[in-house]
């Protein structure tokens, strides 16, 4: 079973339940499949963040490239599986 991506982002944003959050931690630390990709959408997570302190906003061009840079990522090193809800 795998991390859906749903918890993946609520994991990132803060907002999993104590239990969950523990989880998820737990799964990460064994599944390499669910790590590269939380390690990807963390890693956009924060660039993101960085632009919009830095006052591009959402719209510059950075964020598009950001964005398709992780997707090609998330292609080519991420297997496609099913997702379960933990």
């Amino acid at each position: 079973n795998h991390i859906k991506k749903d918890i993946l982002f609520s994991l990132i944003d803060g907002s999993l339940t104590e239990d969950l959050h523990k989880e998820a931690e737990d799964h990460l630390a064994t599944c390499d499949r669910c790590f590269t990709l939380y390690a990807s959408l963390k890693s956009s997570n924060i660039e993101i963040k960085k632009l919009i302190k830095n006052g591009e906003g959402l719209s510059g061009t950075g964020v598009r490239a950001i964005i398709i840079s992780r997707f090609l990522f998330c292609v080519t090193h991420v297997p496609t599986v099913q997702t379960h809800r933990m």
